[in-house]
């Protein structure tokens, strides 16, 4: 329950049903407070529930959410030990040896343990024990946060119910059979009669209800994978309904890469289709961004260039990551603007301008003037103008057409605005041509230095005179 109420923050106070499935077989598996207030039980039917809570809110179970909602916690206990063994079920045991040294005391730990995961979004029960089984009946008991000494445990374990030790079914039963109701009453039994009648399973059992079953953790190498799904409750065919969704997920998925000091240059993104399918996508960004508004723009122009080919049932994204550009100030100079800033500026002139038209130009290696191709900032590809007379020549795009006055079919004085001037020397004509297999064109380039000192380069093409850049 706690794992979709903290993908839905907003239903906390309002009667919520996790539901086995959204169609008439569906029972009810979970319930928050207010619906159990108002008569709804697990095991009870979704149109029950309804009769009983009429404005109850039913969610299908996603275990894509439980396990997102898991990795989550993982990696909040991380910060806390190193030591971490993950069970694959909805327990998480951590090494607390050594801890002290940074915690006043057990409670104190057991009140950081509590923290974090009320930070991710969880309610859970924490428990601090000798061995991990009885720290884990401890949790299991559901009493919030449990701190046991080894002295404290036999008394805790004693009057717990004998449900919690789990165990084959027909240990179980045979322990109903026998009257055993308490972890008490199955502790108080000698280990030869409970071996001879029980075997190896039921002999586990009761070193765990005497608190002696002292497993070794088995702590696993963290594994990051930055992924959020969701299921949807009905198909949207509307990019409005669904681009809210994606704002939570993008929400969530981009709060856990900041905390790791993380950030996305791409995020795939599958669409989940009525009936059956999926549809994938690529979100890529200018620059590593963990701005939700900027993915946001990139999903809603991805939908708007491609609408989906059918209503949307499902949502799952996941991130590859990148380390942010680090940005190391000085220490005599006022603080320029963050690398982070400008990467999210290109983000965002992509988004607006398309990726085909932001980057850094190069020359073209071809006959034409002005042609350039595009490369993404930093890969390197960028290159210089083209120069003319010892300076760099500032190319005008589109060129601007000019009056020139010819002397001997030679220019002679430039007429206009700007700019305008004597011709005080001259050098040209260069004479290009080419397209002739598709547009034909012939051009004479003059560079022309005026009275001012500056240089200009001018072009000639039917008749009509261009500028086509100035130097310096």
């Amino acid at each position: 329950m706690t794992v979709h109420l903290r993908a839905e923050p907003e239903l906390r106070d309002q009667p919520v049903a996790v539901i086995s499935d959204m169609g008439p077989r569906g029972r009810v598996i979970g319930c928050s407070e207010p619906a159990r207030a108002g008569g709804v039980r697990v095991d009870m039917s979704a149109a029950c529930a309804r009769s009983l809570v009429p404005g109850v809110v039913l969610r299908k179970h996603c275990p894509e959410k439980i396990r997102t909602a898991l990795a989550d916690l993982e990696g909040a206990i991380r910060k806390i030990s190193p030591r971490v063994e993950v069970t694959g079920g909805p327990e998480i045991f951590c090494d607390a040896s050594g801890l002290l040294r940074r915690y006043e005391s057990e409670d104190a730990l057991a009140s950081a343990l509590w923290s974090a995961a009320g930070a991710v979004g969880l309610a859970t029960w924490v428990a601090v024990a000798s061995c991990r089984a009885t720290a884990s009946l401890a949790a299991r008991a559901g009493r919030g946060v449990m701190v046991l000494s080894p002295e404290e445990e036999p008394a805790f374990l004693a009057p717990l119910p004998i449900s919690l030790l789990g165990g084959p079914a027909d240990v179980q039963a045979a322990l109903h059979r026998f009257g055993i109701s308490r972890l008490g009453d199955l502790s108080a039994l000698s280990a030869q009669e409970v071996g001879l009648r029980l075997g190896p399973e039921g002999l586990r059992l009761w070193r765990t209800s005497r608190g002696e079953n002292c497993d070794p953790l088995l702590p696993v190498p963290e594994v990051e994978r930055f992924r959020e799904d969701e299921e949807l409750e009905y198909p949207l065919e509307h990019s409005g309904p669904l681009l809210d969704w994606l704002d939570r997920l993008f929400s969530r998925l981009l709060s856990r890469l900041a905390e790791r000091g993380l950030a996305p240059r791409r995020l795939h993104l599958v669409l989940g289709l009525y009936p059956r399918g999926q549809e994938p996508r690529c979100l890529e960004a200018a620059a590593p961004s963990v701005s939700a508004r900027l993915w946001r723009e990139l999903a809603a122009l991805s939908l708007e260039q491609a609408p989906p080919c059918a209503p949307i049932t499902a949502l799952r994204i996941e991130a590859e990551i990148e380390s942010p550009r680090p940005c190391q100030g000085e220490l005599f100079r006022p603080a320029g603007p963050a690398p982070s800033r400008l990467d999210e500026a290109l983000a965002r002139l992509t988004v607006l301008c398309g990726a085909e038209r932001v980057g850094s130009p190069r020359p073209r290696d071809g006959w034409l003037p002005g042609e350039y191709d595009l490369f993404p900032f930093g890969s390197g590809g960028g290159g210089s103008l083209p120069s003319a007379s010892g300076g760099a020549l500032r190319a005008m795009r589109p060129p601007l057409e000019i009056r020139v006055l010819l002397e001997r079919e030679r220019p002679a004085r430039l007429c206009g605005e700007w700019p305008r001037g004597r011709v005080r020397r001259l050098a040209g004509p260069w004479r290009l041509s080419g397209g002739w297999w598709e547009e034909a064109f012939t051009r004479d380039y003059y560079d022309v230095e005026l009275g001012e000192g500056r240089v200009y380069r001018i072009f000639q093409e039917r008749m009509r005179w261009f500028l086509s850049g100035a130097c310096g």
